[in-house]
């Protein structure tokens, strides 16, 4: 278990666009910091962070990262020593910051509305991960599954007809003969993999 506030600085180092202090970077760093948490325990049966998660109208929330950030500016002061973080941390925090790191706070909140954990609980209640409906638990393993062993810092993604493509830069996804076999695949629940092999196109 880390503590929260350690978590939300290694975030925000992580993510230079939310320093900028405002009410939808606020959301958007405790949401980044819920999924964070829901794949953790999702994984690890264990809890991430110190803090729990309330229920606020726009989806859950730590309140203390909350008034840290709007009211003591967390964002100045948001340098982290990297090696306080485990490896298995980072490696969930980077594979939650890829997937929804790109998404707005208005789109993670919609998603988290979707959680059974936030539509059953009353506002302000604490969020328990115990009770998350297992289908929720089985996506996040099957996303991490697939991120785990990934080089995300050099991993491109690309949206085609709904469907999440991942590659490398020896794939140019501009040609139109890539893009003419994408177009023509049918809708898939998780990201799929990219490779050229024998100068083919293959799909993994």
């Amino acid at each position: 278990m880390i503590d929260t506030m350690v978590l939300a600085k290694y975030v925000l180092s992580i993510n230079p666009d939310l320093r900028v202090g405002n009410y939808d970077n606020n959301l958007k760093l405790n949401k980044l910091l819920y999924f964070s948490s829901l794949m953790y325990f999702s994984v690890f049966k264990e809890n991430l962070i110190n803090n729990s998660f309330e229920r606020w109208d726009n989806g859950p929330v730590i309140r203390d990262v909350y008034k840290e950030f709007r009211y003591n500016d967390l964002i100045s002061n948001s340098e982290c020593e990297t090696n306080i973080v485990s490896d298995k941390e980072k490696t969930i925090i980077q594979i939650v910051n890829f997937i929804y790191g790109n998404k707005t706070s208005n789109e993670l909140s919609e998603e988290t509305h979707l959680h059974n954990i936030w539509r059953d609980a009353s506002r302000n209640e604490c969020l328990d991960f115990q009770k998350l409906n297992s289908s929720i638990i089985a996506y996040m393993k099957n996303l991490y599954s697939v991120y785990q062993t990934v080089d995300l810092e050099n991993l491109h993604k690309e949206v085609i007809n709904g469907n999440t493509y991942l590659y490398y830069d020896d794939i140019d996804l501009t040609s139109e003969d890539y893009l003419k076999v994408l177009q023509q695949v049918g809708a898939t629940e998780f990201p799929i993999f990219l490779e050229i092999l024998d100068g083919e196109l293959v799909f993994s």
